[in-house]
């Protein structure tokens, strides 16, 4: 499972972070990840920058993300929207989770229409239970992909 988390703010991509670890079982024991799945890679990105540079590498390694946690507003500009249809461009079948604390219904609507798969309302923390459902789609979507013999 490989997920990139964006946003500003670092407890933000902490907060995601441990749910994620939580839900695989991670410990870290001297920066030395031991899971219960095969591998589990977390990027964290705390600028458009910094995200374009792991998007990147990801797609020159043909190694895509599966899912991608993105705050709309970074550092106080609306970059997230942006980004979205630069990830579906580079990843067809990627996840995108938009994680914001704005709860305007056109937002919501507004990267709907551009093909998020959700929408987590900050603080993150309160929705541990939908982070682990989006999990769970995207390993159930992994393993019926794998059956049919669907490249990512």
């Amino acid at each position: 499972m490989k997920i990139l988390a964006i946003d500003d703010d670092i407890i933000v991509l902490a907060s995601l972070s441990s749910l994620v670890k939580d839900y695989f079982g991670i410990v870290d024991l001297d920066d030395t990840l031991i899971s219960s799945e095969d591998s589990v890679l977390i990027d964290a990105a705390s600028d458009i920058e910094t995200a374009h540079k792991f998007l990147e590498i990801s797609f020159d390694k043909n190694q895509p993300y599966d899912i991608i946690f993105l705050d709309l507003s970074i550092d106080t500009k609306d970059d997230g929207y942006t980004l979205i249809p630069v990830i579906k461009s580079m990843f067809k079948n990627v996840f995108i989770v938009v994680i914001s604390s704005n709860q305007d219904m056109k937002t919501v609507m507004a990267v709907d229409a551009m093909g998020v798969s959700g929408y987590i309302r900050k603080p993150i923390t309160n929705h541990s239970k939908k982070v682990s459902q989006i999990i769970d789609r995207v390993i159930h979507y992994k393993e019926l992909a794998k059956e049919m013999g669907l490249k990512r």
